[in-house]
């Protein structure tokens, strides 16, 4: 079985949202992750080039699919990101797939910014830019 990582990073946006539609979208996923009682944080996540805001959840064994499951269909995400202990970055698909993309590191605003304009995926969240590969 598959070591599964310990914290997702997942979007409630689309291309088709409007920011009322956004906003109520995150409202809801505030009361389901308070609900489920795990500990997160909100942050921007930058896809194709486009920013989005989103949850850096720390999730346990027992809510981790649940989790992954609530924002691949209830917000049809493409994909949801998993990062395991050791900083590995995994996407996530609606057919339930998984694919390494890479070693997840801090990066600062420059790299961040030339890997936004090639059309990569980066989260800022306390300030920080993440990205992996």
């Amino acid at each position: 079985m598959l070591n599964l990582p310990e914290v997702v990073i997942a979007s409630v946006s689309r291309p088709d949202r409007n920011a009322v539609e956004v906003q109520e979208r995150l409202d809801e996923s505030r009361i389901f992750l308070n609900t489920l009682g795990v500990e997160y944080r909100e942050g921007e996540g930058i896809w194709q080039g486009e920013t989005e805001p989103c949850f850096v959840i720390i999730v346990r064994d027992d809510v981790r699919d649940k989790v992954a499951s609530y924002f691949l269909n209830q917000h049809n995400q493409d994909c949801v990101l998993h990062l395991t202990t050791g900083r590995t970055a995994i996407l996530e698909y609606q057919d339930r797939k998984l694919k390494k993309i890479g070693p997840w590191r801090n990066v600062g605003s420059t790299e961040a910014a030339r890997r936004i304009k090639q059309g990569k995926g980066c989260t800022l969240c306390n300030g920080e830019y993440y990205c992996a590969g």
